[in-house]
Formats: C-alpha cells, structure tokens, sequence
C-alpha cells in the first residue's frame, strides 16, 4: 500500500555525486587472489514534495512540504579470485564473492508547527553471495584493457541470504566495470573505469517486526566515472 518512489525523478538525485572506492589484492602465489573492497553509498538529499503526498511504512508524508531523504547502502566485500593464465601482467580469472550490505533508508519531514516531525527508517544488514569474473589484457607494452565483474540473481529462501523470507522473494546484484589503463612504469598502473552498479530486492519477509506488512521492492541503478 506504500508509495513506489523515484528518487532520480522526485528525490533530487537527479544530478552527480561523489563517490569513493577502496580495494586491495593480496596474492597467494601466481594464481590466487584475495580481493577485499570497501564501497561507501550514502546520498542524502532535501527535496519540497510539491506533487501529492508519498506513503512509507503506513505514515503519509504531506504534499507542500520539505522531506528529507538518504539513502544508504554502503557495502563490504570479500572475494577470492584463480587466474587461470601464467603470465603475471595478464589476467583471467573466475570465482566467489561475499558481500555485505549495510543499507539505512530514512524519509523524514520536519514540523511544520502543527503537526508533529515524522519519519520513517529502514535498516538492514545482511550477506550477499555473488559470482564474480575480472580480466585485463596488455594490448600494447604500456596499455591494456580490463573488466570486473560481481554478480547474482536468485529467488526463494536460502538463496538470497535469509531463510526468513517467502517463496517467491528475489533479490539480485550486478557491479560490473570496464577500464582502460596506461602502465607508464612496471609497478603502477593509471586507469579510466566506467561502472555500473544495480541490484535490489523484491519480496515479503517473514520475520518482520516495524510498521508495514515486510514487502519491500528496492532497487538500485547506478553509473560511475572513475579515476585510479
């Protein structure tokens, strides 16, 4: 019964924000790779809700009114990587990540006198197992090209981390890149990316305690220029 709310349309997330991106291999020989990578996703923004009035968690947020959003969902990421070529520039390599989410999702609208501030919170953390695929390749001494891929789409309990959800939940997640780099010395590397972030989750959960009935349908599209 709640409101489906499009933050690029109605929440001023229409334009760009910053963004940052940690990550770090360690090598365990020539063809094993622990990748460990820590994503901040924090966008708060103030918008006047001027068109008619949303409904979150059964509370109504009044039209001709300021409403305060963010929307969080930082993550953590442990991945193990076998790179099935010999040659240590190079790179081909399969194997598993596990993510973690941490997601807070706040509308909020202050007192207008009147009437008392209201909000809703949503928060969660919880596993994310996903697929995960990366490549580079020299075409020149100095130049390569690369790509990096994390993903999953799964349906039903167990398979997208929670047993505490109804047979017909599904979530899924995509972080994929592609990168052109210059290495102008054998031990640095100077890249462009372009990345592309997606995934969410539609469904009931069954071991829900706050306002609501548990349905919840999130999703996330998100495009990134970078610079390494």
């Amino acid at each position: 019964t709640g409101t489906y709310f499009d933050y690029v349309a109605d929440g001023g997330q229409d334009v760009w924000f910053p963004f940052q991106r940690i990550s770090g291999d360690i090598f365990i020989g020539p063809r094993h790779r622990i990748v460990l990578l820590y994503q901040p996703i924090d966008v708060r923004t103030e918008v006047y809700l001027d068109d008619s009035p949303i409904t979150v968690y059964e509370e109504t947020f009044d039209a001709d009114e300021p409403l305060v959003l963010r929307y969080g969902f930082d993550f953590f990421r442990l991945s193990y990587l076998y790179d099935f070529l010999r040659d240590p520039r190079n790179e081909l390599a399969v194997g598993a990540s596990l993510q973690i989410r941490d997601a807070v999702i706040t509308f909020a609208q202050p007192s207008d006198g009147t009437d008392p501030a209201k909000i809703r919170d949503q928060s969660n953390v919880g596993p994310v197992p996903a697929l995960k695929f990366r490549a580079k390749y020299y075409v020149s001494p100095r130049v390569w090209l690369g790509t990096e891929i994390d993903g999953i789409y799964a349906q039903g309990k167990g398979f997208v981390g929670s047993t505490e959800v109804e047979s017909g939940f599904k979530g899924a997640i995509l972080d994929a890149s592609l990168r052109a780099g210059f290495s102008p010395r054998d031990n640095l590397d100077t890249f462009l990316n372009l990345r592309y972030i997606g995934g969410g989750a539609e469904g009931t959960s069954t071991d829900y305690e706050c306002t609501g009935d548990g349905y919840t349908k999130n999703w996330l599209h998100a495009f990134s220029v970078s610079l390494g």
